[in-house]
């Protein structure tokens, strides 16, 4: 979907109580990392007796070429008692641009490019850290071009 194949929406996000685990990490090994917390933030939800409400997501709350900050979760119902990794967190209440990419997490690069031209060309000043919701699970639907990301990001 790259070179302008996206659409766009400016929307009212709920917001949502999420569990969640926030670390650092490399560019390149994001989908390494990804692929280690996740599961364990739904194995601790699952445990805990969670209710499990939504994707699993990822929030990027730095980003430089050596390395970022991100946090990995699922929405759940309400708070329970976290651990020494998995913490309580929320994605907030907010006004969102969004698209859907469909492939490759490799390629959400791309939805994250022509989502900035966009808010640039239209005026749209960014207001918080952008997130992606996994629509579609990689064990159900092996294909990485059969993908689907939500992308959101909080606007003014």
């Amino acid at each position: 979907m790259p070179d302008g194949r996206y659409t766009f929406e400016i929307t009212e996000f709920a917001g949502a109580k999420t569990l969640s685990i926030r670390t650092k990490t490399t560019p390149d090994k994001i989908g390494e990392t990804l692929a280690q917390i996740l599961p364990e933030v739904h194995k601790y939800a699952t445990e805990s007796g969670a209710q499990i409400t939504g994707m699993p997501f990822t929030i990027y709350h730095m980003w430089e070429d050596h390395e970022c900050e991100i946090e990995g979760g699922i929405p759940v119902a309400a708070p329970v008692d976290g651990n020494d990794r998995v913490k309580n967190s929320e994605l907030p209440n907010s006004k969102v641009l969004t698209t859907l990419h469909q492939g490759p997490y490799e390629d959400l690069i791309h939805a994250y490019l022509e989502m900035g031209k966009y808010m640039q060309a239209n005026g749209i000043k960014p207001t918080g850290p952008v997130w992606d919701s996994y629509i579609t699970d990689p064990h159900e639907i092996p294909d990485p071009k059969d993908y689907q990301t939500r992308i959101y990001w909080p606007v003014a």
